[in-house]
């Protein structure tokens, strides 16, 4: 791994050894200054054995070439310009009402649990890793910078997600590497939400980064990349309740490679702290989820209602021409190359489409009028999916082009 993209990895990371620390630290009374000295120290430990595990000494030795860091230094600043001129300083409505206002709660030592009070419209049984990071800076240096925390870090992984699979993507195929960014830049509801202060764009980072990582394993089978991999997962369950049926079927899907040999250890012990997290949040302080909470109006014969699914997919297939046409497209052909070359699809991609059929599951079953809940949330659903299949695609698609070039 080079040692940029394990520095990414770092500080996505360091967002949830923050929210961890600062949530554990509310829970138990701990002053912020001790609070801020234990992250300080985790971070500076976990920069280290991050460096001296991932990083290997020969692929660092290889300076990325010229044309590619100039076509990858030049969309960091496309996309900090756009993210800048898109930019609102209290988000979109989830923010102001969800993530942002969680924050504000959690900012105060003293009545930071007031916060699960408001069960109807503040949905406070969300995960923190997004709004416990914001509050932990705020808590610091607030109200100096309000809306720059929360910004700066959706912004942040606006722009690490296309840059992430750039570098992982440019060395195998340039060109195609070059074009996964184009896809990011080009998509105005990507760029927007990157900047609404929302959770969905760090969930889907983090998803990404649990592909990248489960890769790494299957080329060098260092335990180092369970743990990575562990991490990332973790992270997803602790940014959105999506992220807890996410990291159960990617558990289910590479089983046998977490539970092989000494994977174990490693895997639990990158996942357990965020466990941990969201087992205290959901079982000391947290109300009910209203989804579960709502199961005893739902007919279970939903299931077998057509026209449930009628609705559903009209809605996923709107979306996909509204919102992701360009993903469509590469879906399509993707396709149609494994048709043609009478193969599978890739096994992760296959995962992705497991998760959406959870989704879907849950549409089903919702409580909420579902044509309301499918205009509110289905775009941003399909939106958490989305690095992660144009990650498996493009390095699909680049592996079989070098196998040719080879033949």
């Amino acid at each position: 791994m080079q040692k940029i993209t394990a520095q990414i990895f770092w500080l996505s990371l360091l967002c949830g050894c923050i929210s961890i620390f600062y949530f554990l630290s509310l829970a138990i009374g701990l002053p912020v200054i001790v609070t801020t000295l234990l992250i300080i120290i985790a971070s500076f430990f976990l920069y280290r054995k991050m460096m001296q595990w991932l990083v290997k000494p020969e692929v660092e030795a290889e300076p990325m070439p010229p044309k590619a860091l100039y076509i990858l230094l030049g969309s960091i600043v496309l996309f900090c310009i756009f993210e800048i001129f898109l930019s609102r300083k209290y988000g979109d409505w989830d923010s102001i009402t969800i993530w942002n206002f969680h924050a504000l709660f959690l900012r105060d030592p003293e009545h930071w649990k007031r916060i699960f009070l408001y069960t109807e419209y503040a949905h406070s049984d969300y995960p923190l890793l997004t709004s416990g990071t914001t509050a932990f800076f705020w808590r610091l240096f607030y109200p100096a910078m309000p809306g720059l925390v929360p910004f700066t870090l959706t912004a942040m992984f606006c722009t690490l997600v296309p840059v992430l699979i750039y570098l992982e993507l440019y060395k195998k195929n340039l060109q195609l590497a070059t074009l996964t960014l184009l896809v990011f830049l080009s998509n105005s509801y990507y760029l927007n939400c990157g900047i609404v202060q929302y959770a969905d764009i760090d969930l889907s980072f983090f998803l990404l980064g649990a592909f990248v990582a489960i890769n790494y394993y299957k080329k060098e089978a260092k335990p180092a990349y369970i743990l990575l991999c562990g991490m990332m997962l973790g992270s997803c369950l602790w940014t959105k309740n999506e992220g807890i049926m996410i990291a159960a079927i990617f558990g289910l899907f590479y089983f046998r490679t977490f539970t092989k040999g000494k994977n174990l250890v490693y895997f639990l012990a990158g996942i357990a702290p965020f466990i941990l997290g969201v087992a205290i949040l959901k079982l000391v302080y947290a109300p009910a989820n209203d989804l579960i909470d709502g199961q005893h109006k739902v007919a279970w014969q939903n299931i077998l209602d057509k026209e449930r699914y009628k609705l559903i997919f009209g809605y996923i297939s709107d979306k996909l021409n509204e919102r992701f046409s360009a993903i469509k497209i590469g879906l399509i052909l993707y396709v149609l190359d494994c048709v043609f070359r009478q193969r599978f699809p890739a096994k992760n991609l296959l995962m992705l489409f497991v998760i959406m059929g959870g989704y879907i599951l849950v549409y089903i079953y919702t409580p909420h009028d579902l044509e309301w809940h499918l205009k509110t949330s289905v775009d941003r659903l399909i939106l958490q999916l989305v690095p992660a299949a144009v990650y498996i695609m493009s390095l699909d698609l680049s592996s079989l082009r070098l196998k040719t070039v080879e033949q």
